[in-house]
């Protein structure tokens, strides 16, 4: 499941429209960014999220729902104002109201051109 956010570009830094939280972007999908204009849509996968504790790029969520799997746990946030899905690990507990950080993958993270859809290479 690939979960979808409009972002743009506020000065350096990539952001989700109409806010100014920062999406920790790498640089290849920065680029690509840049290269449309600066206004695209982000996909990210469920299992392309990576929760991380110590990293100043990390976007806080709070989880409003969790679906222990056994093999996974999803867990079911709002982000840039859409509901959204990140895939954790089991071991991990999450619980209703609690904050996370997290960030897309490197390398996972896909742009796709806002008004077709076609994928921004």
């Amino acid at each position: 499941m690939m979960n979808f956010f409009a972002i743009e570009m506020k000065g350096e830094h990539a952001c989700f429209a109409g806010s100014d939280q920062p999406v920790p972007l790498d640089a290849q999908i920065m680029a690509r960014l840049q290269a449309s204009r600066g206004k695209a849509t982000l996909g990210v996968r469920a299992e392309h999220f990576v929760v991380s504790r110590d990293d100043e790029q990390a976007i806080p969520i709070t989880v409003r729902l969790v679906e222990p799997l056994g093999s996974d746990t999803l867990v079911h946030f709002d982000l840039g104002g859409i509901a959204a899905i990140a895939r954790v690990p089991p071991d991990m507990k999450p619980r209703i109201g609690e904050m996370l950080q997290i960030k897309p993958a490197v390398g996972k993270a896909h742009l796709f051109e806002t008004e077709s859809g076609m994928v921004l290479r």
